[in-house]
């Protein structure tokens, strides 16, 4: 490993880019520099004030300038939505590939799934994934489970409302699976481990916080907060039944944005209420490490009981890109 990993993270203006960019700043040995998904915005410029080298390089743009943007990286870390992006991704790995970049992550940050079949997103993701294969260039997946900050139910009281950004509307009847969880915040801090790990190279890792099932994330929010969390019960039938729902309304659409992630939230709950399959067990049957086997228990990671009375203090901060000032640790 170099004295010095040289990375390029691409989306750092986002939720996840900003969780890895305020662990690597920390880091001596790994120095990021930051290439945004399609242009600078003022979340570029704040990050150039942290001391951070400043990429301008459209995605969409000359495969030259990206390749020489490139050059002398040794990661490449996506955070880009993987909606509506797909060109843009393509054009990253192909340029990676091109420059020589010894490992690539791409954007997948989320709950494990089977490649196909069951999520829509992923399958979007996969594409990706399958190009990266298809021309040999080394790569690491992470993914992190379910975000806490996308899971949580409302109260009666609204307390918790400011940091909804989508609520957990419904509570599995049938089922009570276990779950991997991560605070966005504690990305970083897994993703700067990984990264120089041989062992995680050509490997899928699953990084999370901590495994709850959906009761237990509920009887947390009904201790912190002393009121029943705002959920409904429902039957698998009734989650399938909603699923086709969506499904139709999402292909007699397929270019809209706003109808894919109301689908992708219902194929979410289905996959790790009701299937199942992002419980640990099932990542390790689909081939994933699992980071704390790589590395043990971690005392700075968040836990959901902390998370939840952070909320209540009106500590809370939301998904955006402010976070990056706000919430520094």
């Amino acid at each position: 490993m170099p004295a010095k990993l040289e990375v390029v993270l691409v989306g750092a203006s986002g939720a996840t880019g900003v969780s890895i960019i305020n662990t690597l700043l920390k880091e001596p040995e790994i120095f990021p520099s930051l290439a945004p998904a399609l242009s600078t915005n003022q979340s570029g410029f704040d990050l150039a004030k942290r001391g951070i080298r400043v990429l301008a390089v459209d995605l969409l743009g000359p495969e030259n300038d990206l390749f020489t943007a490139l050059k002398g990286t040794q990661v490449v870390i996506s955070t880009i939505f993987p909606l509506g992006t797909h060109q843009e991704q393509i054009n990253l790995v192909n340029a990676s590939h091109k420059a020589g970049v010894s490992r690539i992550v791409p954007g997948c940050w989320g709950p494990v799934v089977p490649p196909a079949g069951v999520l829509t997103m992923r399958e979007e993701k996969e594409q990706i994934i399958n190009h990266i294969k298809k021309i040999k260039l080394p790569y690491t997946i992470i993914d992190v489970g379910n975000w806490y900050q996308t899971n949580l139910p409302r109260v009666p009281s609204g307390k918790l409302d400011y940091m909804i950004t989508e609520q957990m509307r419904y509570l599995s009847s049938e089922v009570d699976a276990k779950v991997a969880m991560s605070d966005i915040r504690d990305i970083g801090k897994q993703v700067a481990k990984i990264i120089v790990d041989e062992r995680t190279l050509n490997k899928y890792v699953l990084a999370f916080s901590e495994i709850l099932t959906q009761r237990e994330l509920l009887d947390v929010v009904r201790k912190c907060t002393g009121e029943e969390p705002l959920v409904k019960e429902v039957t698998n039938a009734e989650v399938e039944n909603l699923l086709s729902d969506a499904k139709d309304v999402s292909m007699s659409d397929p270019t809209n944005i706003v109808k894919a992630v109301q689908l992708a939230v219902l194929e979410y709950f289905y996959s790790w209420a009701i299937r199942g399959d992002t419980s640990i067990e099932n990542a390790k049957y689909l081939g994933y490490l699992d980071t704390k086997e790589l590395y043990g228990e971690n005392p700075n990671l968040t836990s959901f009981n902390a998370f939840v009375d952070e909320i209540i203090q009106g500590k809370g901060v939301m998904l955006q890109t402010d976070y990056v000032n706000v919430h520094k640790q």
